[in-house]
């Protein structure tokens, strides 16, 4: 395989010959069942886990290329000791009871699912069930209290990859505690300090489809892999298909944004995102988000930070003059 020397340029097809290698040589494989990634495939008495034969592969699974990983030892005092808070901002907002809910547990309910993503997801795929919770669906929760917690923009969809999962604490099925609890011996309770699960940061199914993009021999039989995973037949692995299937696969995982930006389809940040029905403390409202160019999709940097540079940091473009995100 070819590599640069000193000073010389990586090639787009040095990139495909590594992400062919990495495919055939690393050890990474697709899991079985795509559902059997994420926690809520652990809890055999939610019934969609129990009904479909899932088994949660664990954290580290043979999928997980590279992760963030977390500790057990959930303290409020010691920095590195700190539990999945992505998760926690993810979970069900404001519920009376969340046996209710089971097996989703408690968080802040940020980031609310756009209800678009649902309505454009091929209803045969099994991914769009295994990614997102229906709040509406009885067979999904028993009850969910809308507005709960005086949530501002609810959609009713909540992100099912990254939600904090709970287990009953005994036969009553009265009370629930996160499924790290029983699993990892932890004697840690409160649902702020007990989320442990991995943040995929690539995974194997990612590293298929880079390879289908980079046109790769085998881009067809990459792109194949991947949808009859999921239950779906083949569709040429052209362009426009390995952006769809990218979209789906890989919905939640950090990746999307970055994509449209990569493709210079930063169009699609607004469109997607307009006139989006939301409820804020149960009133329905419109919302929308319009990418500004201006910005080349970055952030502003902090002023503290620009100011502590002494001249070497200026504002990035699309945000000059102004005083966003002082701390």
């Amino acid at each position: 395989m070819a590599t640069p020397t000193e000073g010389g340029e990586i090639t787009r097809q040095m990139v495909a010959d590594y992400v062919d290698d990495c495919i055939t040589n690393s050890g990474h494989d697709l899991l079985s069942d795509f559902r059997n990634l994420w926690p809520y495939s652990h809890v055999q008495d939610y019934s969609y886990t129990k009904d479909n034969g899932l088994q949660w592969a664990g954290d580290g699974n043979i999928e997980e290329v590279m992760a963030i990983k977390y500790s057990t030892l959930g303290t409020w005092d010691v920095i590195s000791q700190k539990c999945n808070q992505v998760c926690l901002y993810y979970g069900v907002r404001g519920q009376a009871n969340y046996a209710l809910c089971f097996p989703f547990g408690q968080g802040w309910g940020f980031a609310t699912v756009n209800p678009k993503l649902w309505e454009d997801w091929d209803a045969n795929d099994l991914r769009r069930k295994g990614s997102i919770i229906d709040c509406t669906d009885r067979s999904e929760m028993r009850l969910y209290t809308k507005g709960g917690g005086n949530a501002s923009e609810e959609t009713y969809y909540i992100n099912k990859k990254h939600c904090p999962i709970n287990v009953y604490t005994d036969n009553t099925h009265q009370n629930v505690v996160n499924y790290s609890v029983p699993l990892y011996n932890m004697s840690e309770t409160n649902f702020q300090l007990n989320n442990t699960q991995d943040i995929i940061l690539i995974r194997f199914a990612d590293v298929l489809l880079m390879g289908a993009e980079l046109d790769s021999p085998n881009a067809q039989a990459y792109l194949d892999r991947v949808r009859s995973r999921a239950g779906l037949q083949s569709v040429p692995a052209t362009l426009d298909n390995i952006k769809k299937e990218r979209r789906f696969e890989l919905a939640f995982e950090g990746v999307r944004y970055y994509d449209l930006l990569r493709w210079h389809d930063e169009r699609l940040i607004t469109e997607n995102q307009t006139d989006i029905q939301i409820y804020d403390r149960r009133v329905p409202v419109k919302k929308s988000i319009t990418y500004r160019p201006e910005t080349g999709g970055f952030l502003p940097i902090p002023l503290t930070e620009i100011q502590l540079s002494e001249g070497v940091l200026t504002q990035n473009a699309g945000w000059e003059g102004t005083d966003c995100y002082l701390e």
